[in-house]
Order: structure tokens, then sequence, then C-alpha cells
């Protein structure tokens, strides 16, 4: 029992870097050399060579020398599905506090066109097929997502749908227990507009008397950001945090969440304002 207590404990100790945890999927059905890994995860040599070290010794990877080239590969893929299955738990239990609202519960996920709606959506909804969610194509108009707990109303984010909405916001909105609105923090070139579109959606909620529980995400900081020192927690606090903050109206309960789902959902909390502050 101690036994297998202290492995479980050592292959969670294992996959708690998000470095490794990318190693591992970049190796999901291929090889790749060590130089092929570091430009996928965008590490430098030294630390790929830590991580494959680690894996290596931890018997989830293993290699296969040809000539001077080194070719890296998963051991064996039920890895696969236990990260899978940790996906699927996480998914189950309180990531947006679900389980709290009645069955069938309304809610409405919003946001532009790219950001990870669906991605988001799916990732909750225990889908298990993580890496296909970066090829997902935008979302035409509007579309529900059935779960046990909940209907997921994912609304379009092309311009031509978000005026639709905001035209006639009863028409979407009625009877919605929380309302997400999903920024890509990674799209730096379309800040403003997707600050200019949450602005457009507070003042119709407020004009409307309309006050959800709104959960804003901050998402896809993916542990393989091109260029992290662009999004450390300063930087983002003065591009997206600061400015949500002051358009958020009192009466409105508010949490905002930095999230990924590259490997498994996973989100932290920012900032908390509003009702119950």
């Amino acid at each position: 029992m101690e036994m297998k207590i202290e492995n479980v404990k050592n292959l969670l100790n294992i996959l708690a870097d998000p470095k490794r945890l990318a190693i591992i999927y970049s190796l999901e059905k291929v090889q790749r050399t060590a130089s092929e890994i570091e430009q996928l995860i965008h590490t430098s040599q030294p630390t790929t060579s830590f991580h494959l070290k680690k894996l290596i010794e931890a018997n989830i990877i293993t290699f296969k020398q040809e000539g001077i080239w080194k070719y890296y590969q998963v051991r064996d893929p039920q890895i696969f599905d236990l990260l899978y299955s940790i996906n699927s738990y996480i998914s189950s239990s309180d990531v947006w506090a679900v389980e709290k609202l009645q069955k069938q519960s309304k809610i409405v996920v919003m946001g532009l066109d790219g950001s990870g709606k669906t991605a988001i959506i799916l990732s909750l909804k225990g889908d298990k097929n993580l890496l296909s969610y970066y090829s997902l194509q935008p979302t035409p108009g509007s579309k529900t997502i059935q779960d046990i707990r909940a209907t997921f109303w994912e609304l379009g984010g092309q311009v031509i749908y978000r005026e639709e909405y905001l035209k006639n916001p009863n028409n979407y909105l009625d009877g919605t227990d929380k309302l997400i609105y999903v920024i890509d923090v990674q799209n730096t070139t379309r800040y403003a507009e997707t600050l200019g579109y949450l602005n457009q959606i507070l003042n119709t909620l407020s004009i409307g008397k309309l006050f959800y529980n709104l959960i804003i995400f901050l998402h896809k900081f993916d542990p393989i950001l091109a260029n992290p020192e662009e999004f450390t927690d300063v930087k983002i606090h003065e591009r997206l945090v600061s400015k949500i903050v002051a358009m958020i109206p009192p009466q409105l309960d508010c949490q905002i969440y930095k999230s990924s789902i590259f490997t498994v959902f996973q989100k932290s909390l920012i900032m908390r304002i509003g009702l119950f502050t």
C-alpha cells in the first residue's frame, strides 16, 4: 500500500511541471529529436535536456539512437489515457461551480471569434481530444452544447453576430445563470477590440438591469507561450485587468481568471470584484 502511494506521488510530481507535460504531448504518436522538441515547446537546450532526463528516469519516455541522433518517444501510450482521465475528472469537478446550479442551468459564453470559447466548453465537458482544439473553426452564430448539469450557449464572436446579440440581448441572455467572457491573451492586436466588446456587453446588461454572475477568462496562458516575457502578471494587469476592473459596475459579481486548456483545463483566480468582494 505504501509503495503504491509513493509511486503515485512520484508520478504526479513529474507530471506537475508544465514543460514536462508539453514534452509528453509533443510526443503523442510521433518520435522527435531533442532539437525538434525545443522548437515545439520554446525552451533552451539545457532546459529541454533536464526535463527529458527526468521523464526518462520516471520511465515515461524512452529513446532510440540512430547514428548521431536520439529519437524520443513515449514508452507507454497509456500515459495519455491517464492525462485525459485527469482532465475529465477536473472538468466534472467544481471548475465553474456548475454543480451549485440547478440541472440544465444556462451558461452563456461570449468573446471574439478565435478566443477559445468552444475549446473551453468541450474541455469542461470532458472531451479527450484536447490537441485538436487548435483546429476548431469559428462558431457561426449561436449554438448550444448540452451537459448533464447545464446548457452552454456559445455566441459566435464575428462582428455581424455581436451586433445582433447587443441589439436583442433578451433573445440570447434571458434566463442566464452565468455569463462567461473569454479573452485570447495571445492575440495582443485585438486587445482593444475585445475590451470594447466587453464594455458594450456590460453597458447592455446595465441598461437592461441584467445582473448575472460574470466570469472572465484571460485565456491561452499555455505552457509554450512564444514570448512569455510579454505575458507577465504586471503586463497583463496593465493591458487588460486594470481596464476590465474599471468597466465592471458595482452591482455585478465578477471573477477574473487566467486559464489554459493546453493539457488539462486549468485556471487561477486573479481578482474578484463586485457584490461579494
